[in-house]
């Protein structure tokens, strides 16, 4: 708990600065996230040793290349997936390493992130909304742990995370809730206002969603019978493990903020 504890300052204490000055050093920080979250998504092959070396670095590059195109050449978008998505169907036939199970995981990674990042353009539309995201995600994990730890007696989903209940979740929520309402409600006191209905929506629905990816990423590592995805960050496992939430919460929010915009 003591080492856990600490990452988590150190954390705080190197991303805040980042994600509140924004620009390049945030555009660092996602190019690092979309290295080494894939770097781990895809060691989830048992094989992942032994693919040709391009395979990574391939795969790497499709998420940059089709987030790129999203921004500066959309038109040219669904032709550049539909070529990423034929590559790696046919890299089995090259190499006996790299099966189609791996094409799959490859595919999974480019895609995820790929929709991610996508998604973050969304957030970053306005300064309030990725505060309001990161306070409703991580209060929510916060609200969960005391709130399983003491008040937790019903197992949610025990073949997925065997500590989960439906007492954390339900603090979970509420406290996810509350702290985005409370904290979002301050900042717009300095910052320009946001449709009223992408704040509430927000504040109700990131810590459910951030819950929700939480035990799909768990569900991953269960499918492949390992604890954390990497050990980049003591006490918390890797990159992913950090983030499973709050990729889940990007993705929802972009999701949120199309419909809502188009209505």
């Amino acid at each position: 708990m003591k080492t856990r504890i600490i990452t988590a300052i150190v954390l705080v204490l190197i991303l805040f600065p980042i994600i509140a000055y924004g620009g390049w050093p945030f555009r660092f920080l996602e190019l690092f996230v979309v290295i080494v979250g894939g770097i781990e998504m895809m060691s989830l092959s048992k094989r992942h040793k032994q693919w040709p070396r391009l395979i990574m670095p391939l795969s790497i590059l499709a998420v940059i290349g089709a987030y790129l195109l999203s921004v500066y050449r959309p038109q040219l978008l669904l032709a550049f997936l539909t070529a990423v998505i034929l590559v790696f169907i046919s890299l089995p036939v090259f190499s006996e390493h790299f099966t189609s199970n791996d094409s799959f995981l490859c595919l999974s990674y480019v895609m995820l992130f790929f929709f991610t990042l996508h998604s973050l353009e969304q957030v970053l539309s306005h300064p309030l909304y990725i505060w309001l995201i990161l306070v409703a995600t991580y209060g929510c994990d916060t609200g969960a742990y005391f709130g399983g730890r003491f008040l937790g007696r019903h197992k949610m989903n025990e073949r997925v995370s065997p500590k989960k209940t439906w007492e954390g979740a339900v603090c979970g929520w509420i406290s996810g809730f509350v702290l985005s309402v409370v904290i979002g409600k301050l900042l717009l006191f300095v910052l320009p206002p946001v449709d009223p209905r992408i704040f509430w929506l927000t504040c109700l629905l990131m810590p459910l969603s951030g819950q929700y990816g939480d035990l799909a990423f768990s569900a991953m590592k269960r499918c492949h019978q390992i604890k954390d995805f990497g050990h980049l960050l003591p006490g918390h496992g890797g990159i992913l493990d950090r983030l499973d939430s709050l990729v889940f919460n990007f993705m929802t929010f972009g999701i949120l903020a199309m419909v809502v915009m188009a209505l």
